[in-house]
Formats: C-alpha cells, sequence, structure tokens
C-alpha cells in the first residue's frame, strides 16, 4: 500500500479500488518503465498487480510531531481528516463522494470545503484529498501539479507534503505512460534529480523518494531508498570494503528512522493499514543487507517470517509477494536452503486460497519476462520442481525452463 490523514487502503478488507489508475492499464506501459523496474525491483510489480499498497490520505503524527493551529489541534485521535468530517459539512459529503467512486462529485465537494478550512493543516488535506481524487478519476496527469504544489508549500505540514512526493514516486514506478513521466520530470526539484542523474529515471526516481523522506521521514519512501541503495551496489563491478561499510550503516540509518515511523503508524487508527507493506520491505531490505554481511541471516529470516505473518493475518493468499520474496532471498544460499524454499511457494500449488493471490499475476506475466524477473522464477523451479509444475499450469512451457 491511508485514510485522509495517513491511512491506506487495507487489502480485501477495504473494498475499494487502487489510488492510481495508470494500474488498470498496466499492461500497455509496462514495458515503458523496465529501467525503473531495474532499480526498484518488486515494488513495481505490487503496485501494478493492485496489491493493497496505494495511499489514499494521511494524517499528521503525534506528540512532537502533531500539527496544530490557534483554532484546532491535531493529535492521532483527531487528526485533520477526522476534524474535517466533523466539522466541515462540505468536506463529509465530499468524502461520501469519494468512497463511492463518485470522483467529479468528490472534486467539486472538497473545492467547495476550501472555504471552511480553518486553518492551513486543512486546507493542505482538503488540497491532498483534491489531488488523490484527481488521480482516482482517471486524470493522472491533471494531479501531477496539485502533488506538487502541495509539495512545495512549506506552509503545510510535513507529513502531506512528504506524502505528495511520495505520491509522484509511486505514479513512476507504477508503469507510468511517457506524457505523465516527462510531466513530473518538467519542474523543479524534479527536473534538477533528473539533469543530475543525467537523464537516467531510475536513479532520478530514487532521488523523488530521498526527497520525500527529507521533507518527512516516512517508513516507505524511506525503505524503497535504502533497497535502490542496495541494489545500486549490487549492481556495481566492485566495491571496497570501507565503501560496504559506509552503505551499511547509511541503509541501517534508515531502516532505524523507517522503524520508528512504522510505530508511529501502528498506533493511528487511521495510518496503521500501512504497516503491513512498511514490513514487506524492511524484509527485502534485510535481506538486501544479509547479503553483504550487514546483518545476520537470521534477522533476515525474522524479517521475511513477520511480513508473511503480518500479512497473512489480513486474509488468505494475501502473503504471496512475502513468501516469494523469501524465496528469492533464500536462492542466495545456493541450494542449502531449497527445502525452506519449496515450504515457502507450497501454498500457490497446495492451497486453493492462493489462486486469487496477486502474485499469481506477476508469476504468469514473467512468462514473458515482463519485469525482468524469469530469470528468479526459473531458479525457484530449479530449487522447488513442484513450483515449476505449478509455473507450466500457468501458462509457462517446458522450453522455458531449458
Amino acid at each position: 500500500m491511508l485514510r485522509a490523514t495517513a491511512e491506506v487502503i487495507a487489502p480485501a478488507a477495504a473494498a475499494r479500488v487502487p489510488v492510481t489508475p495508470v494500474a488498470a492499464a498496466a499492461n500497455n506501459n509496462m514495458r515503458t518503465s523496465l529501467k525503473v523496474v531495474g532499480l526498484f525491483g518488486l515494488l513495481i510489480v505490487v503496485a501494478l498487480f493492485g496489491f493493497w499498497y496505494y495511499l489514499t490520505t494521511m494524517t499528521p503524527g503525534s506528540g512532537s510531531s502533531a500539527a496544530t493551529s490557534q483554532a484546532v489541534t491535531y493529535s492521532t485521535l483527531n487528526t485533520p481528516y477526522a476534524a474535517l468530517l466533523k466539522e466541515n459539512s462540505d468536506f463529509a459529503n465530499a468524502d461520501a463522494y469519494f468512497n463511492a467512486g463518485n470522483y467529479t462529485s468528490a472534486i467539486q465537494g472538497y473545492r467547495s470545503s476550501l472555504a471552511l478550512a480553518k486553518d492551513d493543516v486543512q486546507l493542505a488535506q482538503i488540497q491532498y484529498q483534491i489531488a488523490i481524487a484527481t488521480e482516482r478519476s482517471g486524470d493522472v496527469e491533471g494531479s501531477i501539479p496539485l502533488f506538487q504544489a502541495i509539495a512545495q508549500n512549506t506552509k503545510f505540514y510535513p507529513i502531506i507534503r512528504a506524502f505528495a512526493v511520495q505520491a509522484l514516486g509511486l505514479m513512476l514506478v507504477d508503469g507510468a505512460k511517457v506524457n505523465v513521466r516527462s510531466d513530473i520530470f518538467s519542474n523543479e526539484p524534479y527536473a534538477t534529480f533528473l539533469r543530475q542523474r543525467n537523464g537516467d529515471e531510475s536513479q532520478a526516481t530514487a532521488d523523488i523518494f530521498d526527497y520525500a523522506a527529507s521533507i518527512y521521514p516516512l517508513a516507505v519512501p524511506l525503505l524503497v531508498s535504502a533497497n535502490a541503495d542496495l541494489l545500486r551496489a549490487r549492481a556495481a563491478s566492485s566495491t571496497s570494503a570501507a565503501s560496504t561499510a559506509n552503505l551499511i550503516a547509511e541503509v541501517k540509518d534508515k531502516v532505524s528512522k523507517a522503524d520508528a515511523d512504522t510505530l508511529r503508524a501502528s498506533k493511528n487508527e487511521n495510518e496503521k493499514g500501512i504497516v503491513p507493506l512498511e514490513l514487506q520491505l524492511r524484509a527485502k531490505v534485510e535481506g538486501g543487507l544479509a547479503r553483504i554481511g550487514g546483518v545476520p541471516a537470521a534477522d533476515a529470516d525474522a524479517a521475511f517470517k513477520l511480513a508473511i505473518n503480518t500479512d497473512s493475518a489480513l486474509g488468505p493468499g494475501r502473503d504471496g509477494y512475502d513468501r516469494y520474496n523469501y524465496a528469492s532471498y533464500l536462492l542466495s544460499f545456493n541450494g542449502q536452503r531449497n527445502a525452506d524454499i519449496h515450504t515457502l511457494l507450497a501454498p500457490f500449488y497446495t492451497d486453493q486460497a492462493y489462486k486469487t493471490s496477486p502474485a499469481v499475476s506477476f508469476f504468469t506475466a514473467e512468462e514473458k519476462n515482463v519485469f525482468g524477473y524469469k530469470v528468479v522464477l526459473q531458479k525457484l523451479a530449479v530449487a522447488d520442481p513442484s513450483f515449476k509444475t505449478y509455473l507450466i499450469s500457468l501458462g509457462w512451457n517446458n522450453a522455458d525452463f531449458k
């Protein structure tokens, strides 16, 4: 994967469509973003196949990070979203339209509610809702300047500004069309990111997530950034011991900050739905650290198991990507943990609940190597022959394994 103030759309329980309409047209746009996929790994797959990853709303934190004004004091119990629902009838009506999928009426209602906003905090919240509703309506390009304006307005509270930047980053790893990508990178500071990276959109996208985390240390951009750091290091031809040590220290610092934000989110009723996603991303980072000696293998195992347990509690088959991520990591043990790989993958071909797992769409698409992970699935098929049989049942051929 947030309610109007940092809440996340939970998997099936939320019964809502993904925030970005890009996912609906993903198959037409997959090829355009392979360069970005290479840097961010499975993150884009989670987005494209409608896992529970999209953010819809947000709320300021509690304690010292809570937003306040002369008119209203906000907290985890009285978020800007909650306050607006209680005090602003136009906002409440607009939100009802939003939840019903009537985004045109929602946008009109949110705009009307601006006149009743009591402070910059509520103005920011309403404008964020307008941006989200615009994106959901299918006007992704129209939402870009709205998110960018929120991010640039230093009168707005940091969390909502960070979420606005994060929304732009998620568009880029969500198979964005060429015109969407060009619109994002046409304005500052995004144009500078692209220029400094010599036109490399994947690197510039990583910079966007770093920018989001610099405004407020949200867990998702921190963990996406940490994963990108590790993937870049793995792609390097050689690294010194000193550079590896620095990398480990930097990634651990990001993980520590992400853990603090995950704890904050877990205490917020509007926001705790994002925690499973954060744990999934954290496990991937811990696996990357373990591969370069940054943490013991036992720490990575614990992180992956926590992600699996957290997602499985949300419903049957919801831990599909967690199982794939964990099994992929275990390939680095060169056959020594093939039994564990089998245990992780077996539910896909023995449990009917996993037929609807979002990971199945990914497995099916990779027969064409859409995201560049076919080789990983081929290796998993070697480690677990029953998984090979399962892939063939999804449309793979014996020739795919030669």
